[in-house]
């Protein structure tokens, strides 16, 4: 039986790229875990090789991460 608490989820809109990751993923803590996944949606937004720029131009992503500030 899981015991987790929630879903860290993001979806890039513009090359079809997704996250999920379970808070209580590793054995860490929820808090490093949100951290976690909030760090790699923003480096996917950042990097995303969806538009053929050069790296820096932002993607379009959508994320869902409970308790979390995105």
């Amino acid at each position: 039986m899981s015991t987790q608490t929630g879903v860290a989820r993001a979806h890039c809109e513009d090359c079809d790229w997704s996250l999920e990751r379970p808070l209580d993923a590793a054995g860490l803590s929820e808090d490093t875990n949100r951290e976690i996944a909030e760090r790699v949606v923003r480096s996917h937004a950042y990097k995303c090789d969806s538009t053929g720029d050069e790296w820096g131009q932002t993607a379009t992503v959508e994320s869902e991460i409970p308790g979390g500030d995105t």
